[in-house]
């Protein structure tokens, strides 16, 4: 099994354990290969989590076979906007707020390998996919770990 899909299964159980609602309904979270809601298949609320776009970052502690390992996850809340500018704003925010206090935490991602996790600087709503009637807001975490190879 690999570190990656162990961090990537941890996110998703930690967002599922975090019961977070809009309205009275709590909202999906499915692990992808990157952030993206189907029409007809996914709900109109949902959170993707996924790996991110950039590569990993691997280096060589000292001698020997063990590494410190980056990995970039990133959590992204879909919804729809409704074509406008302010429907729903108030739940993205207060997701933004509550995913970020839960690993503003010591140790908050149960693998045992993770060893730092850092938040990254994110924009508030992604502007190129307003105008495709979602809003997409995204929280990313740098997790390190240190992993042995043989």
């Amino acid at each position: 099994m690999s570190v990656l899909n162990d961090i990537l299964d941890a996110v998703v159980a930690d967002h599922k354990a975090a019961k977070l609602k809009i309205g009275t309904e709590c909202l999906r979270v499915v692990k992808r290969k990157l952030p993206k809601k189907e029409e007809g298949v996914d709900d109109h609320f949902q959170v993707t989590i996924s790996a991110a776009e950039q590569a990993d970052q691997i280096v060589r502690i000292a001698f020997g076979n063990v590494f410190k390992v980056g990995y970039r996850v990133e959590m992204t809340l879909i919804t729809p906007n409704d074509r406008d500018q302010l429907t729903n704003i108030d739940t993205i925010a207060a997701w933004r707020e509550a995913t970020r206090a839960r690993y503003m935490k010591p140790n908050p991602i149960a693998v045992s390998a993770v060893k730092q996790v850092e938040i990254i600087d994110s924009l508030f709503l992604d502007r190129s996919t307003l105008a495709d009637g979602y809003d997409f807001d995204q929280i990313a975490l740098q997790i390190y770990t240190f992993e042995r190879r043989s």
